[in-house]
């Protein structure tokens, strides 16, 4: 079963897939509380307890790592999937801005 972790998952959804929750602990960047899991390849991967039973990869979402890993360009954030087809458009849009953002940082980095 592949899954795309950088999306909300549930967690039976992770384990079904190989993945292994392990232990609570806070990200060393930004200092959220996070869930660390192992992959379905032994890897560790740090996620983020949504609720309900849902998690997400923290990777996506820690500015202060984001910052760090770009020189401080921070990185285009990708919205979370919209909760109805009706949000898609309202994502897209934020996406857009984003990248728009993106863009004029990357040129007032280049000058």
């Amino acid at each position: 079963m592949s899954i795309n972790p950088a999306l909300p998952q549930f967690a039976k959804l992770l384990e079904a897939a190989g993945y292994r929750r392990e232990t609570e602990a806070e990200c060393k960047h930004c200092g959220a509380p996070i869930v660390w899991w192992k992959t379905h390849n032994d890897k560790p991967m740090p996620m983020e307890d949504l609720g309900n039973d849902r998690f997400q990869a923290h990777f996506d979402n820690c500015k202060k790592r984001q910052a760090e890993k770009s020189n401080g360009v921070p990185r285009a954030q990708i919205p979370r999937a919209p909760a109805s087809s009706d949000k898609l458009l309202d994502a897209l849009e934020l996406m857009r801005q984003a990248i728009q953002k993106l863009e004029l940082a990357v040129k007032e980095r280049s000058k």
